[in-house]
């Protein structure tokens, strides 16, 4: 495993949702925050979703409350969205067999 944590260094990891290292501390993390305004929307169906007229949540640090970013509240019409696109992919990932999904979420 250490050799797949070395192809994907914990900066590429936040941006392209790949397995890999784990953090050691903060600052790579508040770059990548940084380098997204702090500010996301739904990632939904693969894609980051920026609906229109949507609260702001604050995401903040437990043991400080820092506040790190802020987030889209999601309404009814989101989560139906979310919950549309997840059945669709369930159809192709339920036909996999259980060897098969660890290889989706551990490489």
């Amino acid at each position: 495993m250490a050799g797949a944590a070395a192809q994907f260094p914990f900066g590429q990891v936040l941006d392209t949702l790949e397995y890999g290292s784990a953090v050691e501390g903060e600052a790579l993390v508040k770059k990548w925050l940084d380098k997204h305004n702090r500010s996301f929307g739904h990632f939904i169906n693969g894609e980051w979703q920026r609906p229109v007229d949507r609260d702001n949540i604050p995401s903040k640090k437990p043991s400080t409350g820092e506040t790190l970013a802020t987030t889209l509240e999601a309404i009814a019409e989101d989560v139906q969205t979310a919950a549309g696109c997840a059945g669709e992919e369930y159809k192709k990932w339920s036909v996999l067999s259980p060897f098969s999904r660890a290889k989706f979420l551990y490489r």
